[in-house]
């Protein structure tokens, strides 16, 4: 299913704002498509702010984990851009 989603997003035109529509079904179809999607999301970041302030406010508290804890790692400069306070 991985493979899946990373085909959509990154060879067709039409998959990134599939993807963004159908975002829930797509994770809790399986668990591993955040990682895929996060790679994508952060790959390119300033075009997909819709994205990551979505998945940065997200109300599954896991995947909003996930979100965090994959920014903290790959990304720790852009915390002040998605985040204005992380102890909020």
């Amino acid at each position: 299913m991985e493979q899946y989603i990373k085909n959509i997003l990154n060879n067709t035109s039409w998959g990134r704002d599939f993807v963004f529509r159908n975002l829930t079904n797509i994770i809790r179809a399986n668990d591993k498509n955040i990682y895929v999607i996060l790679d994508y999301v952060f790959r390119n970041f300033d075009n997909n702010m819709d994205f990551i302030k979505r998945l940065s406010r997200y109300k599954d508290l896991h995947i909003r984990y996930i979100f965090m804890k994959y920014l903290i790692e790959k990304l720790p400069n852009k915390i002040d851009f998605v985040y204005d306070d992380i102890l909020k």
